[in-house]
């Protein structure tokens, strides 16, 4: 590994963190116009307000920044994700400041990324190759355990708002991960055996289950193995020309399913969200192209909650009997 690298990696991982912290602030935005992938993306003219609005608008009220939106049944963060990723930031030597934003927020994962990766740099130019392989054995670990787990899911998430700048971020995100993965080599053999993920909710082998059950699944990534945002129910909303209420995600998508079956607009609304579905299977499918070590494995947890849902969104269809 040649210092050069390590160290442009823990500057790119460093933009990334604030940009997703902070957004587009007037700051940070020499720094996003001189990185040529983003600068293209960088809204002209600029308009602070405007800025700030869109990154409160996706990351604040649709797709929720925090690894235990993604792995926790609960989706609630404080909980055992949350602990965990705290515990990686501890593990690192890496001060995050979590009075804003809690120790599992995307931009600590990447500042944290960026701090080892420094670090690996500063090893490398003072000829310390144990502390350099110490560093990398730590950012394999973090990406095996931790990041890799969660953050396909919330890229993929992110690009499916109508925000051009966080859907190339996004990508860009995606990509020097990736990228950062493969170069580290094969998983260690110590690695945890088990994913980071509970066992799928047995939902339809309860007879007393009813829509607003049915939406607390959809909504819970670490059961349904998808994303379902504020938008995106209202897209589903609109298509059927159905409404979907206000609150919590899982309150909106059980209001939606409501109205669907008063309406009898039920079958096209599953419809939508099996396709829904069928677009999450395409993305783990072409991600598992990328032939990054340790992937598949996590590609195959994820493939398999679509499959479910999947599964269970037919049964849904075909319960002419099912009384909600």
């Amino acid at each position: 590994m040649h210092p050069d690298l390590s160290l442009a990696r823990s500057r790119a991982y460093a933009l990334f963190s604030r940009l997703y912290r902070d957004g587009l602030a007037p700051e940070v935005l020499p720094a996003a116009r001189a990185v040529p992938e983003l600068a293209g993306a960088v809204p002209e003219p600029f308009d602070a307000e405007q800025a700030a609005a869109d990154h409160y608008d996706l990351f604040h009220l649709n797709v929720f920044p925090y690894a235990s939106l993604f792995l926790d049944e609960a989706g609630q963060v404080g909980g055992p994700v949350t602990d965990d990723a705290r515990r990686w930031l501890r593990q690192a030597g890496y001060h995050a400041e979590t009075s804003r934003e809690s120790a599992d927020h995307i931009g600590h994962a990447l500042g944290l990324l960026a701090f080892i990766s420094g670090a690996e740099a500063d090893a490398l130019n003072d000829s310390r190759a144990d502390e350099a392989m110490r560093m990398q054995r730590l950012q394999r670990r973090f990406f095996d355990e931790h990041l890799l787990w969660w953050l396909p899911a919330f890229c993929y998430a992110t690009q499916q708002h109508s925000h051009p700048f966080y859907i190339l971020l996004a990508g860009l995100t995606l990509d020097l991960a990736l990228d950062h993965r493969r170069g580290l080599g094969p998983p260690d053999e110590a690695a945890p055996a088990n994913a980071p993920l509970p066992d799928p909710s047995a939902l339809l082998d309860d007879a007393k289950t009813g829509l607003k059950d049915i939406a607390r699944y959809l909504t819970t990534p670490a059961w349904s193995g998808l994303y379902l945002s504020r938008a995106g129910i209202g897209r589903l909303g609109r298509a059927e020309h159905l409404p979907r209420g206000f609150g919590a995600r899982a309150q909106m998508l059980a209001n939606l399913l409501r109205a669907a079956a008063d309406y009898d607009r039920l079958d096209p609304l599953l419809a939508q969200l099996q396709e829904i579905v069928q677009a999450w299977q395409s993305f783990y499918k072409t991600l598992a192209e990328r032939d990054v070590p340790g992937l598949d494995r996590m590609i195959k947890v994820w493939l398999e909650r679509l499959s479910l849902t999947e599964w269970m969104i037919d049964q849904i269809q075909e319960a002419s009997d099912l009384k909600f």
